[in-house]
């Protein structure tokens, strides 16, 4: 009696699945998805393999962040929730390998620093430890979606980027955040 009982409880849970695929336990994906204008992305500088980044050789990776600027009077303004989908810089950077110019006199790679520019000439510089050393990894990204995080209860949403981002996800202040990197 019991087996029976598990088989058709267990035909109920499935069949629930099916009927509403629509809904989940993740707080973030009650938003659509939207695509972000893209461009090329380069990578120039003391590495062994320079030239254009190839994103269809790289997992795709998820990061939730608050966003918040500091104004005019040096106050925190809350700029919205977003989950951003792209291209952890870790990933872009890790089978390139070092090719430094002061290597015969300080060798470790702790010196060093990516700068990331975009088209209108604004500069971001992300410290080698940020990227390979942080207490977790794959928070700066080159995000390529986005997707609003829209409380529940109160509907309050930011508005939604659309150019390709750099997303620094462990700054509190998200200056850095640059659009088309």
């Amino acid at each position: 009696m019991k087996f029976i009982f598990t088989i058709i409880l267990m035909s109920v849970i499935s069949f629930a699945q099916i009927i509403d695929e629509t809904t989940s336990n993740d707080f973030f994906d009650n938003s659509p998805v939207t695509e972000l204008k893209t461009q090329k992305v380069f990578v120039e500088g003391e590495t062994k393999l320079n030239g254009e980044v190839n994103f269809n050789e790289l997992q795709l990776r998820k990061l939730t962040v608050k966003e918040a600027l500091l104004n005019d009077e040096n106050k925190p303004e809350f700029v919205g929730a977003y989950t951003y989908y792209g291209y952890s810089i870790f990933d872009i950077l890790n089978k390139r390998m070092i090719n430094k110019k002061n290597h015969k006199t300080f060798s470790p790679d702790v010196d060093l620093y990516v700068t990331i520019e975009n088209d209108k000439g604004e500069k971001v510089a992300l410290s080698w430890g940020e990227i390979f050393y942080p207490n977790q990894l794959h928070r700066a990204m080159i995000a390529v979606k986005v997707s609003c995080v829209l409380p529940s209860k109160t509907k309050v949403s930011g508005p939604v980027p659309t150019d390709m981002k750099l997303i620094c996800g462990n700054d509190t202040f998200t200056h850095r955040n640059i659009s088309n990197p």
